[in-house]
């Protein structure tokens, strides 16, 4: 794990423009945002969210799409937009095909969903997600988010 901060300080301090991130390294990245919980290593977290955010900005194989929605949730809980780019990013790296935008939308709020449900403690309460969690036992979350998106 030091190795894999280490990598993510170098990358998020760097500006050369031709710094690339091998998918090992990205793909790590984004497990650990998604598995680390929102109240453990806050300077860790930071350099991830930033490393994350750096790559995908210059990523040709990624591209991530916000709507309104997406930066109103992240004003009430701003770690939430680096889960919701990781969860696209994520889907986007292992489809090897051409996908909709909705599709890696969809990923990415299941994303925000299922970190939402493990760090409730940690983050502001978002009556969106928790509308989301109520559709998602339902098992109508995929229909109401497909919908959304237009």
């Amino acid at each position: 794990m030091a190795f894999m901060f280490i990598a993510w300080a170098s990358f998020a301090q760097s500006v050369s423009g031709d710094a690339q991130a091998t998918y090992d390294e990205i793909l790590a990245c984004i497990d650990w945002l998604q598995e680390t919980g929102i109240d453990e290593s806050y300077e860790a977290r930071k350099t991830a969210n930033a490393y994350l955010l750096q790559w995908v900005s210059r990523s040709p194989e990624v591209q991530v799409e916000l709507h309104v929605d997406i930066v109103d949730l992240a004003q009430r809980n701003p770690d939430l937009l680096a889960i919701y780019i990781a969860g696209w990013a994520e889907f986007a790296l292992s489809s090897q095909r051409e996908y909709p935008s909705v599709e890696g939308h969809i990923k990415g709020m299941e994303a925000v969903v299922r970190f939402y449900k493990d760090n409730r403690e940690g983050l502001n309460r978002d009556r969106f997600i928790e509308k989301l969690i109520k559709q998602e036992k339902k098992g109508t979350m995929y229909k109401a988010l497909r919908k959304a998106w237009g």
